[in-house]
């Protein structure tokens, strides 16, 4: 195996590799964001600094409250606390995509595989952005390194035909806007309780065209605008009223922590490299402005969801312990002999880890 091909699938999927690896062993994994800033200028002062607990199945987010990391305060992800509640609507897409299948398990199955290319495009377009450059000769190696570290039990070798024109997709969207990455891989802290990361902060041109495509009267009569925006990747087929709900919370919390970016513009982009090597983008802007009446006040869809998250989950912001089991069982000894109970607090986990890093 070629030694620069391990070295690029270091340098993309290292730290992500390393992070699974530990939820693998540890029962748990804490890393800090890799947040870059591209233009100092733009955005002087630095976001608070938060840092990523994983357990298996959950992310939080958490920050220390006092200088000496003592006081964690931990922030739960806003997108998958909304989804949980089982209250937004199915998209008519949905059903039509679960008809194809013969069972509910194909059809699982198959979402799945979408969402592990999902996870591996998403980290090369952020890797991508961040380096500047991805040579397309190291692609075939990358997706079988990544079939054997994340142990897929399928054949994913169309990934690197497909990877490369996304790659090429996003890199047309991003000549065709003009866009100027001001930051990329931002996980911000909203007052509310939750945290949810931002894919890439950027300038861009739009125009009066579809999708805010410049166009030659643009041009001639100088009507594009310059705008700065906040940037969502996704990789699966249309846009749904959870990315609404997602890029909503982008917007607060980006306005929150970073309101002299005078960030105006929310937008999804999903590559379409499979088919024309463009981009499909949807304006995400102000869309969770519909209103509901509780007690004769009106309240948008998003402040429901979320109070409704938070009735029903009281201790959302407080992570359960961690359970784990080593041993074994035996018809010939109490469990009490044989199994080894561990239960880690999350809390005293990072407070050890930061004054071990100190």
């Amino acid at each position: 195996m070629k030694t620069e091909s391990i070295t690029a699938f270091e340098a993309v999927f290292g730290k992500d590799y390393e992070r699974n690896e530990s939820v693998k062993n540890n029962g748990y994994a804490i890393v800090e964001p890799e947040l870059v800033i591209f233009d100092r200028d733009a955005l002087k002062v630095a976001p608070r600094k938060l840092y990523r607990f994983d357990t298996d199945g959950k992310r939080w987010y958490y920050e220390f409250l006092d200088s000496m990391n003592t006081v964690p305060m931990f922030y739960c992800g806003v997108t998958s606390s909304i989804a949980s509640l089982d209250l937004l609507p199915s998209s008519e897409g949905l059903y039509f995509y679960y008809n194809k299948f013969s069972s509910m398990e194909a059809a699982k199955q198959d979402m799945q595989r979408k969402a592990d290319y999902g996870s591996f495009i998403h980290v090369l377009i952020s890797r991508f952005i961040k380096l500047r450059t991805l040579e397309f000769a190291d692609m075939d190696d990358l997706v079988a390194l990544y079939k054997a570290h994340y142990d897929l039990d399928y054949s994913n070798r169309h990934w690197a035909d497909r990877a490369i024109k996304d790659l090429i997709a996003v890199k047309n969207w991003m000549d065709d806007y003009e866009v100027k990455p001001l930051a990329t891989e931002l996980v911000l802290p909203g007052k509310d309780g939750y945290a949810t990361a931002v894919d890439l902060i950027c300038e861009m041109t739009l125009g009066s065209g579809q999708n805010c495509k410049v166009l030659k009267t643009d041009i001639k009569n100088g009507t594009m605008q310059t705008v700065r925006a906040a940037i969502d990747f996704k990789t699966g087929d249309g846009f749904y009223e959870t990315h609404e709900m997602q890029m909503e919370a982008v917007r607060r919390v980006v306005n929150e922590n970073l309101p002299e970016l005078k960030v105006t513009k929310m937008f999804n982009v999903s590559p379409k490299g499979i088919t024309d090597l463009k981009c499909e983008m949807k304006d995400q802007t102000d869309k969770v402005t519909h209103t509901a009446l509780v007690n004769d006040a009106p309240i948008t869809y998003f402040d429901l969801y979320w109070e409704i998250f938070k009735m029903r989950n009281p201790n959302f912001n407080n992570p359960r312990h961690i359970n784990i089991f080593k041993g074994s069982v035996s018809l010939d000894a109490p469990a009490s002999e044989t199994v080894q109970h561990i239960s880690l607090n999350p809390y005293n986990l990072v407070i050890e880890k930061h004054r071990r890093d100190q």
